[in-house]
């Protein structure tokens, strides 16, 4: 199977989760632009809040070129007339609006939400970790990156280049994340080679600390004489600790996986395999991000074989929404075919841009 088949078929199926949330979806209400935020020293800024992820409020101003990123912690007041969800350090998600304050009653650095039902919420501002725009649709809700390196040695003529695009979306009750990836390799001498890689996750809460998982990935790897491996399932995310900057979790679960392999190797295989891994993510205030992803798959149908895939990355910010990424990977399979290697790893290094 060729690797440009192998991508226009990532690609359709990014493109036909896109076409399904298409049409209502991109109607988009005029934003909100008198919300203000007074932050601990007496500051006090005029705009329209987009969100608050990662210890980050996002202000779309007038009087500045781009959004403001102001930290969460030094935040005092807010006052909004736009409809937010709201996910606190507990795991709760609720859904409403900020109540209006003039007078000044509301405590300094605390919150009450009207919700939906009626009822209030009274939160402190360093206990609510996200807040996401309800009145915007697709548009509003989707966070989309792209970034992509070249390397070049002289001294053996290599060249590799490596391409990766993210793209979120987010919705009350569940998420839907895809990441599309792809290196090549030329060295002078040498067979070319290339990997290319397509994940989709959705993620749906089912509690504070519970998660519903649903996955997909797509797998094309020269070097692992793989034509194409393609896994899906379904598990449970279960989160450790949360909060501001830092995510801790663990998967259990089960995929079933096919694979074709290239040349005179066996060239279907199927299996049934147990899916538990770890998740980490780190975050620093306008700094660095960094996450690392360990998954372990025991094979149910091939009793003794092991798969294991490892992804990180440790992203710095150059200029706002430009960065800088170093990335790592690792595939492992304990009994592949016959004259095909057990491991793939690889680091990249990129420059890339967030919206």
């Amino acid at each position: 199977m060729r690797p440009a088949r192998i991508l226009l078929q990532m690609l359709l199926i990014v493109f036909s989760f896109a076409g399904a949330w298409g049409g209502p979806l991109l109607d988009i209400k005029k934003g909100h632009k008198d919300d203000t935020v007074t932050l601990d020293n007496g500051d006090r800024l005029t705009g329209e809040i987009k969100k608050v992820e990662h210890g980050i409020l996002y202000l779309k101003s007038d009087r500045a070129i781009d959004t403001l990123q102001l930290d969460w912690r030094r935040v005092q007041r807010v006052q909004s007339t736009a409809r937010y969800e709201f996910e606190t350090t507990r795991g709760e998600r609720s859904v409403g609006l900020i109540s209006p304050d003039p007078e000044g009653k509301i405590p300094s650095g605390e919150l009450i939400i009207l919700l939906e039902d009626g009822s209030t919420l009274q939160a402190t501002i360093s206990s609510i970790l996200t807040v996401q725009e309800m009145r915007e649709r697709f548009l509003g809700r989707l966070n989309l990156s792209l970034d992509g390196g070249i390397t070049f040695t002289q001294g053996n003529k290599q060249t590799q280049i490596n391409v990766q695009q993210n793209l979120q979306y987010s919705q009350p009750s569940y998420s839907f994340y895809q990441s599309l990836s792809s290196l090549f390799n030329h060295q002078s001498g040498s067979e070319d080679t290339s990997r290319h890689e397509l994940q989709v996750l959705v993620r749906r809460y089912l509690s504070p600390n519970w998660d519903y998982l649903g996955l997909g990935t797509l797998l094309y790897d020269v070097q692992q004489n793989l034509d194409l491996r393609t896994t899906a399932g379904g598990g449970f995310q279960r989160t450790f600790s949360k909060s501001n900057r830092m995510l801790f979790a663990g998967f259990a679960g089960f995929v079933y996986t096919g694979e074709n392999y290239a040349g005179e190797l066996d060239s279907n295989r199927s299996n049934g395999e147990i899916l538990t891994g770890l998740g980490f993510t780190r975050y620093r205030f306008r700094s660095s991000e960094f996450q690392i992803y360990v998954l372990v798959f025991p094979s149910v149908t091939d009793p003794g074989r092991v798969r294991a895939d490892m992804s990180g990355y440790w992203k710095w910010e150059v200029v706002r929404d430009l960065y800088w990424k170093f990335s790592a990977f690792d595939n492992f399979d304990s009994n592949p075919p016959a004259n095909s290697p057990q491991n793939n790893f690889g680091v990249t290094s990129s420059v890339g841009w967030s919206f």
